[in-house]
């Protein structure tokens, strides 16, 4: 994870760098208000004299809370995390990816958590034998699509098999041609070739593994496809029913307001009867 420096500066009272001091102060900004350290750690789930808490003395998980609040206060475009989910409980866990769901930047992360990659990637990069491969897809896709690599690889070694065991079958032959064997000899040879004939039964088994792999991870696609638009269902609902809301809000705020101006109104002027 990357994080930008801050300045080491005990907190009163306290052994270390706590929370506080790391928000508080800044190379890059100036000192903030005792309030505003406040309300940005408690953000980030750190209450109370948590804040006071030596930075030491903090968990795996309210260390990269803490490396967070500290991240997106500076608005950048560009965030890069390595494992951020490791040696987590499963409240931190499910904290950094609500934090990382909320971040509007470029997201550039090392992760071998699934579900974690299954929920943020939308492109892949893969290294692999010192070679980088660029996926252009989300992690179910990305599975899909070496699957089908996989298929294709296992149909390449049978292809050659069949070819090298063609060659193998006639150099046996001609190697036993024209001499005598015994029965006991006879019985090595046929095992041998039907070795071979199961070496080509074992990859014709990998292929049809691979496909039926192949076909589960369709389904996962598929699966994510729908999961995909379920939540951008329920995120336009929650978008129009905010939308309801604010211009409920304006209503009755205008109508306060109208009130209030009733109220403070002054009165028209006492006069004599028929008096204009």
């Amino acid at each position: 994870m990357v994080f930008s420096s801050a300045p080491v500066v005990p907190f009163s009272g306290c052994r270390g760098p706590t929370a506080f001091s790391w928000v508080s102060i800044s190379t890059i900004r100036p000192i903030c208000s005792v309030q505003t350290a406040r309300d940005r750690l408690g953000a980030y789930l750190f209450e109370g004299e948590d804040v006071f808490k030596p930075v030491s003395a903090l968990s795996g998980g309210e260390q990269s809370r803490l490396r967070l609040c500290m991240l997106m206060d500076e608005k950048i475009n560009l965030l890069i995390l390595d494992e951020p989910t490791n040696h987590l409980d499963v409240a931190s866990r499910e904290w950094i990816e609500e934090a990382v769901e909320a971040y509007d930047g470029t997201l550039l992360f090392v992760s071998h958590d699934r579900y974690f990659i299954n929920r943020f990637a939308t492109r892949i990069w893969e290294l692999a034998d010192g070679t980088i491969t660029d996926y252009t897809c989300g992690f179910a896709q990305y599975r899909q699509l070496k699957a089908q690599e996989a298929v294709e690889r296992c149909r390449g070694e049978l292809e050659r098999y069949k070819v090298w065991r063609q060659e193998e079958v006639e150099r046996r032959y001609d190697a036993i041609m024209g001499k005598g064997l015994s029965l006991k000899e006879l019985d090595v040879f046929k095992a041998g070739l039907g070795a071979l004939a199961d070496g080509e039964l074992k990859l014709e088994e990998a292929i049809a593994q691979a496909l039926e792999n192949v076909k589960k991870r369709q389904e996962d696609v598929r699966k994510a496809r729908e999961a995909a638009r379920q939540a951008q269902h329920e995120t336009a609902k929650i978008v129009t029913h905010r939308d309801i809301w604010l211009v409920e809000a304006k209503r009755e705020a205008e109508r306060l307001e109208d009130l209030e101006m009733e109220e403070f109104k002054p009165l028209p002027p006492q006069g004599t009867e028929g008096e204009l």
